[in-house]
This record gives C-alpha cells, structure tokens and sequence, in this order.
C-alpha cells in the first residue's frame, strides 16, 4: 500500500530469532576466514518503513531487531556501523524498497568514518534514466520515476569477475535497464559471487562484502578506495 507518496511494504512482527541468527553466522564468519590482521564491520540497512513511524500497519519494533543483531555480536570484535541517521523517506524509491544510489552520500560517510576511507560524491556524474518503475510495479505501482546511476573514471575501469554471469563485465549493466527488473543495473543484479577489481583505486586494499541487494548499488561507490571488492 501507499505511505507519503511511497509504496511500502508491511514487514509484520519482529523476527528477532532471524536477527540472532544473523550475529551467529558473522561470528562463524569471523571466527573461520578472517585473522587478526583483518577487521570486520557490520551494517544494517533499514527498510524504507523505518522512516514511517506509525504508518505502516502491522508496525515493526524495527528497535527490537536492531537490539537482537546488537546483543548476539556485543564482544565479538565486529564494528557496528549504525546507518539510521545517514537515511530519511526520501533516500529510498517510491515504486521500489531499494535506496537511490545518488543519494548514498550519508550512508558512505558512515561507513567510511569507521572503516577509514574517503569517497567523494561530487567526483561522481549522475546518470538518469527515466521511466523506471521498481519492484512495487507488481502490485500496482504505474507512476514512472527516475533510476540514476553514478559514473567516475573508477566505475568505468573497474573490471567485475560475476560467477553467475560471466558476460557481465562492466559495474553498470546497461543491459538491464530493459528488463523486468532494471534495478538490475547495479552490478548485474543477484549474484552469489563476483569480484570487482579496481585498477584506479587510491589504495591496495580489500573489501570482502557479504550482502543483499542494496550492496549492488552500494560498491560502485567503493571502487575508488578498494582495489579489490568481493560480494557474497
């Protein structure tokens, strides 16, 4: 249903044995691959019904979640990145549940902040294609809206290695813009494995990202201060 001019989805109850399941598997993530020498964040993208309070029916104690995830990795030595105060309504699509990649400045500086590094959104050129109606379309959403994707001389070098499809060589895949799902841009879309090398990266260092969909649109921004980026 509609929200402020948005189409949202009601997420129900909080599943919070979900959020403790979630800080288990990062602390056997953490405990199997990883060694002192790395570090280990964790960040939680809020659902766009975060940003309508008492709006969304049956409410979600989007609190009690975030308290699970916190409490099943309080000692474990992985970061918390709090991205609540980097988003407002207004970061997200109307017809879609993803965020705006053009918008991502806030969300950037967080984690950058904490996991040291620098991106600058003014070194990006925005993209737009009109006419794009997201996932919602399904359901009745039918007002087009604007889909923008962000391009440096980085996301243009910047070589991906997809596991899934190995043709998709490029971050941006225009391809998909006329398809069903044209969010599918970000980084060919669903993907178990790819890796994103960055010849024109500030720095040698790696980034492993295990990550839902909103990572696709999240790395192309990175790839200017990682030169290796690896989703999962």
């Amino acid at each position: 249903y509609t929200a402020q001019g948005h189409w949202v989805e009601a997420l129900g109850e909080a599943d919070t044995e979900s959020a403790a399941r979630f800080a288990e598997k990062l602390k056997n993530l953490k405990a199997d691959l990883l060694t002192g020498d790395n570090r280990a964040f964790y960040a939680i993208v809020p659902d766009k019904g975060y940003y309508l309070p008492g709006e969304v029916t049956p409410a979600t104690d989007y609190a009690a979640l975030f308290a699970a995830a916190d409490e099943g990795l309080a000692d474990s030595g992985i970061e918390k990145i709090d991205l609540t105060g980097a988003l407002t309504l207004e970061d997200y699509y109307f017809t879609d549940s993803h965020w705006r990649q053009e918008r991502l400045g806030g969300v950037v500086d967080a984690l950058g902040e904490t996991m040291g590094f620098s991106a600058d959104m003014n070194s990006f050129d925005p993209v737009t294609v009109e006419g794009f109606i997201g996932a919602y379309g399904k359901y009745g959403a039918d007002v087009p809206e604007e889909l923008t994707y962000m391009v440096s001389d980085a996301t243009v070098a910047a070589v991906c290695d997809n596991y899934q499809y190995p043709d998709s060589t490029a971050v941006y895949d225009l391809a998909r813009l006329d398809t069903d799902v044209p969010y599918d841009v970000f980084l060919s879309g669903a993907s178990p494995l790819i890796t994103v090398e960055s010849p024109l990266a500030a720095t040698d260092k790696e980034l492993v990202v295990f990550r839902d969909s909103f990572g696709s649109s999240l790395v192309p921004l990175l790839v200017q201060d990682y030169a290796k980026v690896t989703l999962v």
